[in-house]
């Protein structure tokens, strides 16, 4: 199974503090943290700082990514194999709802302003 797989990491702050220091007090610690941070993200890493031990407030972050980024579309469609003529008949047809509701809301954006005068 060739699929291309993302891994999801919920990290603590403390993790990056220095021995002997709060939790992320020094600039460099946060500076490092950082770097650490866009590393990752740059291999495909999806990286959710817990901040003050809330892993609710984490997993709804994490939730919230992972729609804003379609991810959870984009592994539905690695499911199974798609030819590349399917592949652009439904990137074609997704374009023509985009472009309908846009459509719309221009409509309805001009009859809302045409009934404010």
């Amino acid at each position: 199974m060739a699929m291309r797989q993302a891994f999801i990491r919920l990290i603590s702050l403390q993790s990056f503090a220095p021995a002997g220091t709060q939790a992320g007090a020094s600039l460099a610690g946060l500076q490092s943290a950082a770097q650490q941070l866009q590393a990752q993200q740059q291999r495909g890493v999806i990286t959710v700082p817990v901040q003050n031990n809330k892993v609710s407030k984490a997993l709804r972050n994490l939730t919230r990514t992972v729609f804003a980024d379609q991810l959870i579309k984009e592994w539905r469609g690695r499911e199974h194999f798609t030819k590349p003529a399917k592949q652009r008949y439904l990137a074609k047809k997704e374009t023509q709802v985009r472009l309908r509701k846009e459509a719309f809301r221009e409509k309805l954006r001009w009859a809302m302003q045409r009934k404010a005068r």
